[in-house]
């Protein structure tokens, strides 16, 4: 393999020597080429300076924070347990562990969320210079608790998305 992500949720919410356990099974049970991409996702209120520097001695070479707002409104309404400002510590520590490839989430069809504020969220990552930017929309699926709440959340239309998506796809180009 020429990739390996450990994410699709917060692997840094696992106690360290666990995580670090399954970074080095997968180091020892795949022959991974050698300039392999290896990302751990992490959700900035759950990563420290020293979680960056073992998970780069352990072979992680890339790093895909969960900002998804730079609001604090909607990351209270996306329940969301950092703040911007743990955020940027977390992008700070992240460099000083010399992790030269970092990534960093962001959504849209958040409650309350504007296209100005969007944008303004997207132009607040960029000046930090991450290596790539992912932009999700919002999806509510079932059995979760916001599809429980789904007909009360002050969501934008569909119109209103796809304009923000448009809007976010001309400003990241």
């Amino acid at each position: 393999p020429d990739s390996v992500y450990i994410g699709g949720g917060t692997p840094t919410a696992l106690p360290e020597e666990q995580l670090l356990r399954i970074i080095r099974g997968v180091r020892r049970t795949f022959h991974l080429a050698k300039n392999a991409e290896f990302t751990v996702e992490v959700n900035p209120a759950t990563a420290t300076y020293k979680t960056f520097v073992r998970l780069r001695r352990a072979g992680v070479n890339r790093i895909s924070i969960g900002l998804q707002s730079a609001h604090e409104g909607e990351l209270k309404a996306l329940s969301r347990i950092h703040s911007r400002g743990d955020f940027e510590q977390c992008f700070r520590d992240a460099r000083r562990a010399k992790i030269e490839n970092i990534s960093v989430d962001l959504m849209f069809g958040i409650p309350r969320q504007t296209q100005e504020s969007l944008l303004w969220s997207i132009d607040y990552v960029t000046r930090l210079r991450p290596e790539h930017i992912s932009l999700y929309n919002l999806k509510i699926e079932p059995g979760t608790p916001f599809y429980k709440i789904r007909h009360q959340l002050p969501l934008p239309d569909e119109d209103t998305e796809f304009d923000m998506y448009r809007a976010a796809c001309a400003m990241l180009e």
